[in-house]
């Protein structure tokens, strides 16, 4: 597999949003990994959607440690309503040591407080169950949402994908086989009713239990979502706009779930 990445132009992204602009309403998503990877990209989309006038609302993910003030104002001001930040875990000994994401707290507020200032919304995206982490590293991921001001968030227990370091620690402990994923792409011993999901194997680390991984999610939404703050930051952008509270209600479907759960499922819009 050649390791290419093949840019389209500002120009061929706004035509695509365009012819399709009737059918979703002015709404769209980018699924791009790192979507503000490169600012100067990213300012050129914003600057052809400015340029034509299209009135839209759209999100993306990215990461705390490269977007700025600049490019900030810019998303804001070409229709960018939400932005996911991957910044995995709570704790910065896992962020910085075990995944080597390399980003400290304070850059994640302050991210979080610069969309806030341009009225962009804000989610963090977490995982629990990484490698030698401990319930001290858990209750910060519980913790970091509220802590950082962030809107939303999302967690997730870790799963070893190929190619990962995770993933070879797994099969370095025998969480899991080697030939797990061969024999999942060739469907053998997998039911047709069942996802990636439902089968794969979490890690668990060794001080922590996959039932405690469960009830922490549990916990972590329903500090996050059970606060008058929040309720009230929600009803004011639904005074606001009424967009928003279209665009919240598939997470209001899916928050009984979540809440009594732990664990999130796709909800019907």
């Amino acid at each position: 597999i050649k390791h290419k990445v093949r840019y389209r132009s500002a120009k061929n992204i706004v035509d695509e949003m365009e012819s399709i602009y009737e059918s979703c309403n002015g709404y769209f998503s980018f699924s791009d990994d790192v979507l503000t990877l490169h600012e100067k990209r990213s300012i050129e989309l914003c600057d052809e959607i400015l340029r034509r006038g299209l009135r839209v609302r759209w999100s993306g993910m990215t990461r705390v440690d490269i977007i700025s003030e600049k490019l900030i104002s810019k998303l804001a001001a070409a229709g960018c309503h939400d932005l996911y930040f991957g910044v995995e875990s709570g704790s910065e000994r896992i962020r910085n040591e075990v995944i080597d994401k390399k980003v400290d707290d304070e850059e994640i507020y302050e991210a979080i407080q610069l969309s806030k200032k341009y009225g962009i919304q804000t989610w963090l995206f977490l995982m629990v169950g990484f490698p030698t982490e401990t319930k001290e590293d858990v209750e910060k991921t519980v913790q970091i949402g509220r802590k950082m001001g962030a809107d939303f968030i999302g967690i997730h227990l870790t799963i070893p994908f190929p190619g990962t370091k995770i993933y070879d620690y797994a099969i370095e402990k025998g969480i899991i086989k080697y030939d797990l994923f061969d024999k999942f792409a060739q469907g053998i011993g997998w039911d047709d009713k069942e996802t990636f999901n439902d089968k794969w194997p979490y890690v668990v680390p060794g001080e922590l239990t996959h039932q405690y991984m469960v009830d922490s999610k549990k916990r972590a939404y329903l500090k996050h979502y059970l606060r008058p703050q929040w309720a009230f930051s929600r009803l004011r952008h639904w005074i606001i706009s009424g967009d928003r509270f279209k665009a919240d209600l598939k997470l209001i479907k899916m928050a009984p779930h979540a809440l009594l759960t732990g664990m999130t499922k796709t909800a019907n819009a």
